[in-house]
């Protein structure tokens, strides 16, 4: 749909996306558990 109207797509896949995002929200977790200061 959002090709079809902006003729935009976006420059990474979904799957790629969510693996970054997957990848962060883990090493910010570990962080948090080590008793490490996250910074967001």
């Amino acid at each position: 749909m959002i090709r079809k109207i902006l003729a935009w797509e976006p420059s990474t896949s979904l799957r790629a996306g969510m693996a970054k995002t997957y990848a962060w929200i883990a090493e910010q977790y570990a962080l948090r558990k080590a008793g490490k200061k996250v910074v967001l």
